[in-house]
C-alpha cells in the first residue's frame, strides 16, 4: 500500500485527475481503518490526508466521526 500511495502522490497529473485523487483518498481511508485500533492518532492523520484530497469523501467523513475522542459526560457538583 505504501508504494502505491507514493506512486499516486508523485504522479504529476494527480491534481487534475479525479480518478487518481479518489483512489488516493481511498488508500488513506484504508490505512486509517488498519490503524484505528492500535494507533488512533495516526489513523486521524490518514483521515485528514484523505479529506485534504476530497473534503466530501464519505468513508473519510464516517471514519472521522468514529475516531473522535470520546467525551466524558459532565458531572454536576453535589450530585
Amino acid at each position: 500500500m505504501r508504494g502505491g500511495g507514493q506512486l499516486l502522490r508523485d504522479a504529476t497529473p494527480t491534481r487534475n485527475d479525479a480518478g487518481q485523487r479518489a483512489l488516493l483518498a481511498d488508500l488513506y481511508v484504508q490505512k486509517a481503518e488498519a490503524l484505528k485500533l492500535r494507533q488512533p492518532d495516526a489513523a486521524r492523520a490518514a483521515v485528514e490526508a484523505a479529506l485534504a484530497i476530497d473534503r466530501r469523501h464519505a468513508g473519510a467523513l464516517a471514519l472521522k466521526q468514529q475516531l473522535l475522542p470520546a467525551t466524558r459526560p459532565k458531572t454536576v457538583p453535589g450530585r
